[in-house]
């Protein structure tokens, strides 16, 4: 009989960019720097670690899609310095595309891994991991239609980057 991973995660990546998205000081609080001790991303970045390193979410992964978000990012606020767009735009289609496709990058290395999902059972603990990222960066991206969301996205994406440097190694 195959052990079953248990998953530490206590809250939900989409609540903590819900959290964080609010506007509210104590909930940005929350999700930054804790109330009650440890902050919701630190335990987010947590709960994507493990003991072995076959069982932990790869930083180098995280940070290959933190640099993806940044070139975006960076392109949209291209714009905005140029004086062709205003913070509380909408972002143009082709920016909206490459976020969406950021998304269907963590898929892609998630079955790499061998995170395939079948009935919410995975094949290893990673999978899971990879599962909680995705929605994660998934929620995130549907956050974004303004380039001041998108400068918002990143300052979260930026603050679970370095969390996850933490708990998840080089």
């Amino acid at each position: 009989m195959r052990a079953q991973h248990s998953n530490p995660l206590t809250v939900k990546p989409a609540e903590i960019v819900e959290k964080f998205f609010s506007g509210k000081r104590e909930e940005l609080l929350k999700v930054l720097v804790g109330v009650d001790g440890e902050s919701l991303l630190e335990k987010f970045a947590k709960s994507l670690g493990g003991k072995r390193e076959r069982e932990k979410l790869s930083f180098t992964k995280v940070r290959k899609y933190y640099e993806q978000f940044l070139n975006i990012y960076e392109e949209a606020l291209g714009r905005v310095l140029e004086g062709k767009a205003l913070k509380q735009d909408s972002l143009p289609e082709e920016i909206l595309v490459k976020l969406y496709l950021l998304k269907s990058h963590v898929v892609y290395d998630q079955a790499r891994e061998g995170g395939k999902v079948r009935e919410d059972k995975f094949k290893n603990p990673k999978a899971q991991k990879f599962e909680n990222f995705k929605e994660f960066v998934n929620s995130l991206i549907l956050k974004i239609n303004t380039y001041d969301e998108l400068e918002k996205a990143k300052r979260l994406f930026e603050a679970f980057v370095g969390y996850a440097k933490l708990y998840l190694g080089s």
